[in-house]
Formats: C-alpha cells, sequence, structure tokens
C-alpha cells in the first residue's frame, strides 16, 4: 500500500495539477454548454425557455397532470396581457382586424402553412416577426414564453391521455417491444413532464465532451508519470526479477489517480450544472415533449448520474490502454506519439457513442446497446491489464526457477 500511495503521489504532481487545472478553465470557456447559459440558444430551446421552464417546475411541480391544465390557460392568459397592447397598437394589424396576440398568433400558424401568400398576408407575417423579435427584450422574452407554453399545449392532444389501443395502433409500425412498451406506458399516462430540453440539451452535449476532457487529463497523467520514469533511468532496475513486481502497483496507481482525476471533473460539473440552478428539473420525468427513450428510469437526476457513471468508467478504463502503450513503447517519444491518435479514437468513438443515450434510433440496435459497449470496454481493459500482468508474474517465475 505505501509503493501504491508513493507512486500515486508521483502522479498527481503539482506542475502537472496546475497544467490540468488551466487546460480545464479553457476547454469549458471554449467549448462547455452550462457556462454560456442563459446567454445563449441551445438546440431548439431559446435563452428565455430555459429560465421560464424552470420557474413552471417551481410553481407547478415536475408534472402537469391532466386535471390541471387550467394552469396553462391562466398563465398563457397573463402573459398575453402584455403583449395585446403591443399588437393592437400595430398600424397593419389594425387595418386587417387583429386587436390581440391569441388572435395574431391563430392566423400565423395558419399562414406559414400555405405556399403563397398575398401581399397583405406577407404584411401580417412581417409585423408577427416584429412583435416577436423587434419590439424589446421584454417583450420578446414574454413571447418565447408564450410559444413554451402553446408547444405543452400541443404536446396534450397527441402525447399523453390517450386510451391504451389507441396508443398500441399508433405504434404499431414500431418493431422494437422495449421502446413500445415504454411508448405506450408514457402516452396512455394522464400526466406530462415539465422537463426541460434545453436542460437536457446542454447534458447531454456537455458530458460528451466532459469525457474527452477526462480522457485527455489521464492520458497526460499517465504519460507525464511515465515519461519521467523513462528519464530517471529505473526502467532496468524495473527488467529484473526484483523489480518487476513494481509494474502492477504503477498500474493500479494510474487507475486509481485517473478514477480519482475523473471523479473530480464530475463532482465539478455537477456543482457547476446545480449552481447555474439547472438542477431544478433533476426531479422530472426523464423526457420531454421532443425526446424518447428506452430507459425508464426514475427521473432526469437518474438519467445524469447513470450518463456521467458511464463516462467515468470509460475514462477511467482507458487509462490502462494508455498505461500499457507506455510499457510497450521502445521510448518515450514513440509512448506519446502512439497515445495521441490512440486518445483521439477513443474520445471520438465514445462521443458517437454518447449522443442520445438511451434515444430511440431506428436501427436494429439492441436496447441499453450503449451501457453494453461501455461495459465491454471497460471489461476488455481489465482483461488485458491483467494478462499483462500475469505475463509479468509468469516472468519473474522463469526467472527464479
Amino acid at each position: 500500500m505505501k509503493v501504491l500511495l508513493l507512486e500515486c503521489k508521483e502522479i498527481f504532481d503539482i506542475r502537472l495539477l496546475l497544467i490540468l487545472l488551466f487546460f480545464t478553465v479553457i476547454f469549458y470557456h471554449l467549448y462547455m454548454q452550462v457556462l454560456r447559459y442563459p446567454h445563449a440558444n441551445f438546440g431548439t430551446a431559446s435563452e428565455y425557455d430555459i429560465p421560464f421552464e424552470m420557474e413552471l417546475v417551481q410553481e407547478w411541480g415536475p408534472t402537469l397532470n391532466a386535471r390541471e391544465l387550467n394552469k396553462v390557460a391562466e398563465k398563457e392568459a397573463e402573459l398575453m396581457k402584455e403583449v395585446d397592447p403591443v399588437v393592437a397598437s400595430n398600424e397593419v394589424l389594425k387595418k386587417v382586424g387583429i386587436h390581440d396576440f391569441k388572435q395574431l398568433k391563430e392566423i400565423q400558424c395558419d399562414l406559414v402553412e400555405k405556399d403563397r401568400l398575398t401581399g397583405q398576408e406577407a404584411e401580417i407575417i412581417k409585423a408577427y416577426d416584429d412583435i416577436f423579435f423587434e419590439t424589446s427584450d421584454d417583450i420578446s422574452k414574454i413571447c418565447f414564453e408564450l410559444q413554451v407554453l402553446s408547444r405543452l399545449t400541443e404536446s396534450i392532444g397527441w402525447e399523453w391521455d390517450m386510451d391504451e389501443s389507441q396508443a398500441n395502433n399508433l405504434l404499431d409500425s414500431y418493431g422494437d417491444s422495449i421502446y413500445r412498451n415504454e411508448k405506450v406506458e408514457r402516452m396512455t399516462t394522464d400526466y406530462t413532464s415539465l422537463n426541460s430540453y434545453g436542460a437536457m440539451y446542454i447534458l447531454r452535449k456537455d458530458v460528451r465532451l466532459l469525457l474527452v476532457l477526462i480522457i485527455i487529463g489521464n492520458f497526460v497523467a499517465t504519460i507525464s508519470y511515465q515519461v519521467k520514469e523513462r528519464l530517471s533511468g529505473v526502467l532496468p532496475i524495473y527488467v529484473v526479477c526484483a523489480g518487476r513486481g513494481i509494474f502492477g502497483k504503477q498500474l493500479a496507481a494510474s487507475v486509481l489517480s485517473c478514477g480519482i482525476l475523473g471523479a473530480v471533473q464530475t463532482i465539478c460539473y455537477l456543482v457547476l450544472y446545480w449552481a447555474k440552478g439547472l438542477g431544478a428539473f433533476w426531479g422530472c420525468p426523464a423526457w420531454t415533449t421532443y425526446d424518447s427513450f428506452y430507459w425508464p428510469v426514475p427521473n432526469f437526476g437518474w438519467y445524469a448520474a447513470v450518463h456521467l457513471l458511464l463516462v467515468w468508467l470509460v475514462a477511467t478504463a482507458s487509462s490502462v490502454i494508455v498505461y500499457l502503450i507506455g510499457r510497450a513503447a521502445v521510448n518515450y517519444i514513440a509512448g506519446i506519439a502512439i497515445s495521441i491518435p490512440a486518445g483521439l479514437v477513443l474520445s471520438f468513438s465514445f462521443m458517437a457513442l454518447f449522443i442520445q443515450l438511451f434515444s430511440y434510433e431506428e436501427n436494429p440496435l439492441p436496447p441499453y446497446w450503449e451501457v453494453w459497449v461501455s461495459g465491454g470496454f471497460v471489461l476488455g481493459c481489465a482483461m488485458v491489464g491483467i494478462a499483462r500482468l500475469w505475463r509479468d508474474r509468469r516472468r519473474d517465475y522463469l526467472c527464479w526457477k
């Protein structure tokens, strides 16, 4: 144990940790969506959507029951009072007899379905866009909030509170029984989720990038550790029988240290996510009106936990690969040259794997295939590491014999 701790201490060099900290800060500012919230659009969610959806969750709870639909109507009426004076004062809309936002929205929805517009209809569309985007930030915010409520209302008619036979008939074309059963169960409930698509978008995009960040940190930590070993000239001691046992402790130290680094990165992200207030959605069901999931996890918090756990396991297992590359390389330059493309291949492969974890796709892949692939990778890395250590023990046995 003492040797293991000493090896971990060797890996956790203060200069290396400072470099990783600096790189992490730069990486977050360049790529992580959580830092851009709330001053950016996230997928189809505007910068106003998530804060408003957060207010709805805090006011109504994580779900909206079928018996509570009057809350949506009341909220819409409250917001429209703020926009109606702007609509009523628009000269173009006055000419065509449009005096409130509800009437304008209904006409706009009909007009966008038409292939060709008359001059007057084009003016109505332009007036709608001007009110929506050009009047003021406050009016734009209210219009986007009304759009959120409109999407929620539209989902009511087809997304949930259906008869079971109706839902089965609708999903008859879906061949996967697990997806179909979960979807039927969801569509026959008397409530809908108030989870935010934007909050899920931020998590999904960031977790994939977090995987890359952790793998880069693990590779840098392990490579720098092995380079110091090579330059210190201790390898001739390790190749003799008396010193070969250190390899097992080095591998364990690499995995343990990388696991700790990955855990710290994961916890830091979670703290930042909660500090932004996005944790308000974690009690909501793990789906939105935009998405469908295989796995019936209890809520969004569980979905995030499983997602982050898979990322941490994969990133930690990658430390075995980089350690074995360093062991097999002729010199440290070759080890670095091989580790860089290996890290890139791993990062982009698993980024593609986690692109939409547990979401339904029209493909022949089995349910939970991301879990099977991730588990297989972790198990494969463990078996390769054990095989390498067994080879060292075998060589020790032959040497002493």
